[in-house]
C-alpha cells in the first residue's frame, strides 16, 4: 500500500532517543496536540521545515492531506497539530463492510527550512525534495464507534478519538502499529532509496 510513498521519497533507518512528551492543550482556536524529537542521521540540518501528511484513500486510489507544522533546529523537532481531529478526508473505514470504524495515519516528514508546504490536499511534486522522514512512526487517530467487526483489531490499542504516535511492526505479509511514546519518534535523514515503508493495509 505504500509502494507509492517509497517512490516519491525516502530516509534511513531510525536511530535516536526523545526527551519531550506528547501534550494535548485547549487553546483559543481549540486543541493543540504537540510533541518533541529528535533528527537522526548524516548531515542533520540545522534549521529544516517539518510538517504531518496524511494517507488518503479513497476507491482504491491514494493521496496525501497535510496537516500539522513544525519546525526542526539544531538535530530536535516540534510538531503541532491543532483540532479535535483529521481531516475527514484522511479518515478510512477499516472494516469489513467499509464503513465507520474509521482510522487516519499522519507521516512525518521534514524538507529544506526554506519550503513552505501548503495546508490541505498535496500532490508528489508539493512534497517533492523531501531531507527526512519518520519512516517507521506515524501519528494516529481511530473514531469512537464499535470495533467488533474490524477486519484488523491492532488499531484497538490505539485511544478512541484522540492523536497518538504508533511504530511500525514488521509481520508475516502484512505490517501493524503498536502505540509508543511520542518521545520515541525520530525523523532521520537519508536518501530516497533507504527507505523502508510499513505496509499496513
Amino acid at each position: 500500500m505504500l509502494a507509492w510513498l517509497v517512490a516519491a521519497a525516502g530516509c534511513a533507518a531510525p536511530d535516536a532517543t526523545v526527551t519531550t512528551e506528547a501534550t494535548t492543550a485547549e487553546t483559543e482556536g481549540g486543541p493543540v496536540f504537540e510533541f518533541a524529537g529528535q533528527v537522526a542521521g548524516d548531515d542533520v540540518p540545522a534549521e529544516a521545515t517539518v510538517a504531518v501528511v496524511w494517507l488518503v484513500r479513497t476507491a482504491g486510489l491514494a493521496s496525501m492531506f497535510k496537516y500539522g507544522d513544525g519546525r526542526a533546529s539544531n538535530g530536535e523537532f516540534m510538531i503541532s497539530i491543532a483540532g479535535e481531529a483529521p481531516p475527514d478526508v484522511a479518515l478510512s473505514p477499516l472494516n469489513k463492510e467499509g464503513v465507520g470504524q474509521r482510522i487516519a495515519f499522519g507521516m512525518l516528514m521534514m524538507w529544506p527550512a526554506e519550503r513552505e508546504i501548503p495546508e490541505g490536499v498535496v500532490g508528489f511534486e508539493e512534497i517533492g525534495g523531501l531531507i527526512g522522514l519518520a519512516e517507521q512512526y506515524a501519528v494516529i487517530w481511530r473514531d469512537g464507534e464499535d470495533w467488533g467487526d474490524a477486519v484488523h483489531d491492532w488499531p484497538l490499542a490505539f485511544p478512541a478519538a484522540e492523536f497518538a504516535c504508533g511504530r511500525c511492526e514488521l509481520g508475516q505479509g502484512i505490517d501493524w502499529y503498536e502505540p509508543v511514546d511520542c518521545t520515541e519518534v525520530t525523523i532521520t535523514v537519508g536518501a530516497p532509496e533507504s527507505f523502508v515503508g510499513c505496509d499496513f493495509l
